[in-house]
Order: C-alpha cells, then sequence, then structure tokens
C-alpha cells in the first residue's frame, strides 16, 4: 500500500485536519480527509472518496504513471508542503477531486465516522 499525506493543519490548532491518498490492498485510489476538533467533537468526521480499481488504472494510464505513483502525483499537484489551516485542507481535498475527475474517471464517498 503506498500513502502520501497531501496536507495537515498545524499541531497547536484545536481543529486538526488532513487530507491522505493511497491506493489500498484491493488496487483502489483512496483519499480520506480527516476532521477533529478538540472544542466541538460533533463535528468530527472521516470521509473517504473511493476510486475502483478498474478506473484507478485508467486514471494512472491516463497521467502516464503506475498505479503506485498516484499518490505520488496528487501530492505533486495538489499538495501543501507546510502546516496549514482548515479551510486549506478543504480546499485542497476538493482540488484533489477536481483533478481525479479530470482524467475522466469517478469516485465514490464513504463516511467512516
Amino acid at each position: 500500500m503506498s500513502e502520501k499525506i497531501l496536507i495537515n493543519t498545524d499541531v497547536d490548532l484545536p481543529i486538526q485536519a488532513s487530507v491522505c491518498a493511497l491506493v489500498n490492498d484491493r488496487g483502489e485510489l483512496v483519499i480520506d480527509y480527516t476532521y477533529e476538533d478538540d472544542e466541538e467533537s460533533s463535528s468530527d468526521f472521516r470521509r473517504a472518496a473511493i476510486v475502483d480499481r478498474e478506473d484507478t488504472l485508467e486514471m494512472a494510464k491516463y497521467y502516464g504513471v503506475q498505479v503506485e505513483q498516484l499518490p505520488q502525483l496528487l501530492y505533486d499537484e495538489c499538495g501543501v508542503a507546510y502546516d496549514s489551516v482548515p479551510s486549506d485542507v478543504e480546499r485542497v481535498f476538493q482540488d484533489v477531486l477536481n483533478f481525479i475527475l479530470e482524467s475522466g474517471v469517478r469516485y465514490k464517498f464513504r463516511d467512516i465516522f
């Protein structure tokens, strides 16, 4: 499984959020968006956008990379190398979803909590 953190919030903030890209054991591209609020846990969530195996292969072909290189490609295209604020994390998540759609494939959402 190849994995890459695309963006993180600053650890000193009360809200911790991140976006991570990985290729799971089934060959699916997974974009994992996690949001945790220390002051209001009722707003916590974890949402994954999942590209099925066939579409993951198509996406890799479209961008001319190996499937295992997709997380790094997403980081190169959409990632942020410094600690950010929650709104930046949300923006990166949307940028990644748009980048996926540009390749002509689709994703499905799964809420984890």
